[in-house]
């Protein structure tokens, strides 16, 4: 059953509610975002695979952009290096072994995916300044930036998309609400577990297991 958080009339949006366990930690969303990624895209080349692991990574945390306390600010800072260190091994793969990522992302649609990156740039600024698990942990931005990224590339928008989702899933088992159908003011919450233990463990090495199995579902046929 979804536990709703109660919110009084005329409270500011600053003090919401939204108490409970910490949330999930970035690896473990990271691990996820992959994997739902891969599960909704399905590559079967090694350059889609790309596609597809650096967009569910990205998806994964960007719904905890607006994160401002000090042990979770030391967190985001790790994941946002995991995913940019991905992004990194994925263009020095490509210049090494010819994968032709710069011929998907560098083609005639020039000005759709410009406008596909400012409409991410301006999402994240938006959620960068919003309260914690509202704006951010809600459809509407998974949605948008989903829709930013398919201009870019409709494999990514999937997989972008795929991210978010998966980080809204985990957040809504454990104790803390979110705010999943922002605007509308009510938080919702599973409360199965407390995120920052055990959970997190779990969670982090379930997702990992769940990306080697996909990748190499994935990989099996293009390598026969």
């Amino acid at each position: 059953m979804l536990i709703p958080a109660v919110r009084s009339a005329g409270t500011h949006s600053a003090s919401f509610p939204l108490k409970g366990g910490d949330p999930l930690l970035g690896k473990a969303h990271i691990t996820w975002g992959i994997a739902a990624a891969l599960a909704a895209t399905l590559p079967s080349t090694p350059e889609g695979c790309v596609i597809s692991v650096i967009g569910g990574a990205a998806g994964g945390i960007l719904c905890d952009i607006e994160v401002r306390s000090a042990k979770r600010d030391r967190d985001a800072l790790t994941s946002r290096i995991i995913v940019l260190a991905l992004a990194a091994i994925a263009l020095i793969a490509d210049s090494a072994f010819h994968l032709g990522l710069k011929d998907l992302l560098i083609s005639d649609h020039a000005a759709r995916a410009a406008s596909g990156l400012l409409v991410i740039v301006l999402v994240c600024v938006k959620g960068r300044f919003s309260d914690h698990r509202s704006f951010t942990h809600s459809l509407l931005y998974a949605f948008l930036l989903a829709f930013g990224a398919w201009q870019i590339l409709p494999q990514l928008g999937c997989a972008v998309g795929a991210g978010c989702l998966s980080h809204l899933f985990l957040d809504l088992l454990n104790k803390k609400s979110i705010r999943l159908f922002y605007p509308l003011k009510k938080a919702l919450c599973l409360r199965l577990f407390y995120a920052d233990r055990l959970a997190n463990r779990v969670c982090t090495w379930l997702g990992l297991a769940g990306d080697i199995l996909l990748l190499s579902w994935c990989l099996s046929s293009y390598w026969h």
